[in-house]
């Protein structure tokens, strides 16, 4: 009967043991086939357009596993950054498509792609499977003749002006005096589809000095004066001109003034231009 006994009790430890150890050695080897399948979903990844139903199923298939079997997923950057960079050429794909016929309006969405386009990696551009159209699209948006009202700030970006003038002495009143006849030259600066009604008004200044008195080692005193010249721009051959005098300047009868060119201001600009 005692060995009966101790016959039962050693097949209860040994079936304990072995309890035991399969136990133990299920905790320790997480990485079961549902772990082996995801690792395989993330190593046949090639990311493209067309990538997007296999990364999510491979997201999803992770998602599924329990922290312990996540765990065991050596590879899961790989899927985030195959998520990341399918995201980046979407958004690029996207924005080209979003361009659609170009018009006048068009700059901004085609910026928009570009520069996303710009950001992405070598790898990530050549993806791009629309990326000629973005360029015929920033190709046809640069021929795209461009109107601009002209102003005062942004004449000289299209025109260039020159001012000459001469000096004569002239009898004023009895006495002397001098007088300054200018002109102003208008011309085109850079290659201008059209322009309609363009005048540019300048106001040229010039500084006129006299002797206080007639001594030979007098000081002299000068005065401003300013003239105002309207000038019309020739849509023929985008130039134009206009000329001013003065009466004279009033001066001691023993001396003549002497004249010096201050500076030329563009005060009003009207009409536009067209640029290629």
């Amino acid at each position: 009967m005692k060995k009966v006994l101790s016959l039962i009790l050693a097949l209860v430890l040994c079936l304990s043991l072995c309890a035991c150890g399969t136990g133990n050695q299920s905790g320790n080897k997480p990485n079961s086939a549902a772990v082996d399948e995801v690792i395989a979903m993330i190593n046949a990844l090639e990311v493209s357009l067309t990538s997007g139903k296999s990364i999510s199923t491979a997201e999803n298939a992770y998602a599924a596993l329990t922290a312990e079997q996540k765990a065991a997923v050596t590879n899961y950057q790989s899927l985030v950054d195959a998520r990341a960079s399918y995201d980046r050429i979407l958004n690029v794909f996207t924005l080209i498509e979003a361009i659609g016929t170009v018009n006048e309006n068009s700059e901004p969405a085609i910026i928009a792609a570009e520069e996303a386009y710009k950001a992405l990696s070598i790898e990530e551009r050549i993806a791009i499977t629309n990326a000629a159209v973005l360029t015929a699209a920033r190709a046809t948006f640069d021929a795209i003749p461009t109107e601009v009202t002209l102003t005062t700030e942004n004449i000289g970006d299209y025109f260039t002006l020159e001012n000459t003038y001469s000096t004569s002495k002239k009898e004023l009143y009895g006495s002397y005096g001098i007088k300054i006849t200018g002109s102003v030259l208008a011309k085109q600066k850079v290659t201008l589809e059209a322009m309609e009604n363009v005048t540019i008004t300048v106001r040229v200044t010039y500084s006129v000095g006299r002797p206080v008195d007639g001594s030979l080692d007098a000081e002299e005193e000068y005065t401003t004066y300013d003239y105002e010249v309207n000038i019309s721009v020739s849509a023929t051959n985008g130039t134009g001109s206009a000329t001013y005098s003065t009466d004279g300047h009033y001066v001691s009868k023993y001396w003549y003034p002497s004249v010096e060119f201050s500076s030329m201001e563009v005060i009003a600009v009207t009409g536009t231009v067209t640029v290629d």
